[in-house]
Order: structure tokens, then C-alpha cells, then sequence
């Protein structure tokens, strides 16, 4: 695994979805995402992830939102990075304004989760720019959520 160098800068970017739910957020700066589960059906009810922060430890961040839908886990390789992350947010049942669906994209494979409803965000990722990290708003659903980038 590349070692994370004080240096390297870290970008916060976005977040998309709604003001529901509190607000979450990771303590030690992120250098590489190891796992991520989200647990989706028509929308994206959580998400937990793995990372790699500055102090060289795993961090085992979430679930932000709740238990309903199924859960999908996937591992990130130590030379694998998320070269692209979309989605969709909006209105879902009774809440005005949630992450609806997920599209996350690295070197080896793709992942699609939830329901494409709703406005459509994407974080365009030039170079060897990766994720690394999430924060956002979660309740009973993952109310919002944002990227940690490494360039």
C-alpha cells in the first residue's frame, strides 16, 4: 500500500441531499478507503466504510442511516482507487430529500445501488484523483453525503 504523505493535499467536496437526519463526519484525515457496505433498495438506507487514515490505523466509520434494504460490500485492492463516485438525491416517501442512488466506479469494477431518482450529482475525478473518505447527514436513510478526495 502507498504510504500517505502529510503533503498530499485532501479536498472535502459536496455534499448532496437533504438537511434530515445529523450530521456525520470521519476524525482522522482519510489516505485510502479500504471497504465500503451500503445498504440500499429504492433508496440508499446506510453506509459504513473502511479506511486507511493519517495515522497509518484502520478506521471502521457508520453505518450512517438504518437497517432496511440489503447490504453490498465491496473491498477496495491496495492499488485499486474510486475513479469516479455519482448518484441521485431526492424526495422518498415522506422525506423531502434523501441520496436515492449510488454509483460508485474503480479501476477494477462498478458498483450501482439504490433507485436512479432525483437530481444527479457526480464528483469528476481528473488524473489519479481517488476517494478516500465520506461525510454527510444520516437519520433512518443516508440523508446526504459527501467525498474526501486525494489528488
Amino acid at each position: 500500500m502507498s504510504v500517505c504523505r502529510a503533503h498530499m493535499a485532501l479536498v472535502k467536496i459536496g455534499q448532496w441531499g437533504g438537511n434530515g437526519g445529523s450530521a456525520q463526519d470521519i476524525n482522522v484525515p482519510p489516505c485510502k478507503l479500504a471497504s465500503v457496505t451500503i445498504r440500499s433498495g429504492q433508496a440508499i438506507d446506510a453506509i459504513t466504510f473502511s479506511y486507511v487514515g493519517m495515522d497509518g490505523l484502520e478506521h471502521v466509520v457508520g453505518p450512517w442511516g438504518g437497517l432496511g434494504g440489503s447490504p453490498t460490500t465491496f473491498k477496495i485492492g491496495p492499488t485499486e482507487r474510486v475513479k469516479e463516485f455519482s448518484g441521485t438525491h431526492g424526495p422518498f416517501g415522506t422525506l423531502a430529500d434523501i441520496v436515492t442512488y449510488l454509483k460508485i466506479v474503480t479501476d477494477a469494477t462498478t458498483y450501482e445501488l439504490g433507485d436512479k431518482s432525483g437530481t444527479p450529482f457526480n464528483v469528476p475525478l481528473q488524473g489519479n484523483a481517488t476517494v478516500v473518505g465520506f461525510f454527510g447527514r444520516s437519520g433512518a436513510l443516508l440523508d446526504a453525503v459527501g467525498v474526501y478526495i486525494r489528488p
